[in-house]
């Protein structure tokens, strides 16, 4: 008798342990709003809002250029002269001044070069004052408006720009499906070198909710769920909640309704998941540890 009393309580026993060890495993994520935004990204060039082109106003044959690559200069300095060669006819030397202050930032022609009217000679940029541009892509048009805020970044910037859209073009080109925007910088301290090239991006759309992955949601006909944790006694067990999805960016998905703050929400589970099972917790967050021991 006291045999078969002792192998009940061993059957018993190792039934215990074995469903216990049945208990699915979980991860959670806890039901917290946060920032959520569309992202649009642009590659961008930074280039100068002044850039003058000196062009020769007849020909002849450069005969001394007075500023060379990199010299400042100022509006209306003499550049360039330009010596006629008719064999009949002495003209004076043209002299080519610079029609805005700021630095030679191209040579076209060497002294002694034959130039024709109207071929570039200089090229005068103010490297102070500079602009961004970017090709938006059609379908963000509705997003890209005048005014919006973003930032700047290239390699070797320490830092991001911050720039806000000063244009956007109202045509797209058809052979590449953008429209060309114009950005400038709002510190007008943070000077950028013509030519850099760099990345711009926006955040719209900007509003507070809940975001999980995707393996979170499940779909039962056209309803969409996640499953809970929920505390009884020392136990936990899995509740469905019915929710309403919103946009997916970057692998995971928005949650408009349905959930609530605090909401143990399971991510990730080591098997299937009836409703009302027992589950064990692998990364319960400390706080509910310490509530759960209280």
């Amino acid at each position: 008798m006291k045999k078969l009393i002792l192998v009940c309580a061993i059957v018993l026993l190792s039934n215990s342990v074995m469903a216990k060890s049945k208990k699915k495993s979980v991860f959670v994520k806890e039901a917290k709003k946060q920032e959520i935004f569309d992202s649009f990204v642009y590659p961008a060039k930074v280039e100068p809002i002044v850039n003058a082109m000196v062009l020769s106003e007849s020909q002849g044959i450069v005969e001394k250029i007075s500023t060379p690559l990199g010299a400042k200069v100022k509006s209306k300095q003499s550049l360039v002269k330009v010596r006629h060669t008719d064999p009949v006819f002495k003209y004076r030397p043209v002299t080519l001044k610079a029609p805005v202050t700021g630095v030679v930032s191209k040579v076209f022609v060497s002294e002694g070069s034959l130039v024709s009217k109207g071929q570039k000679i200089l090229q005068v940029t103010d490297p102070n004052k500079v602009k961004i541009k970017i090709e938006v892509a059609a379908k963000d048009l509705k997003f890209i408006k005048t005014g919006l805020v973003g930032s700047f970044t290239a390699r070797g910037l320490q830092k991001s720009v911050k720039l806000k859209v000063l244009g956007v073009s109202p045509f797209v080109d058809p052979a590449t499906g953008t429209a060309t925007a114009e950005l400038e910088i709002e510190n007008k301290k943070n000077s950028l070198t013509p030519g850099i090239l760099g990345k711009v991006i926006f955040k719209s759309n900007i509003h507070n909710g809940f975001v999980f992955m995707e393996n979170a949601i499940y779909y039962q006909g056209k309803k969409t769920y996640v499953r809970l944790t929920e505390k009884e006694g020392e136990i936990y067990k899995i509740k469905k909640v019915e929710v309403n999805l919103g946009a997916k960016r970057r692998g995971q998905v928005e949650i408009v309704s349905g959930l609530k703050d605090g909401m143990m929400v399971i991510e990730r589970a080591s098997g299937f998941l009836p409703d009302g099972a027992e589950v064990t917790i692998g990364n319960l967050p400390k706080k509910k540890e310490d509530k759960a021991k209280l």
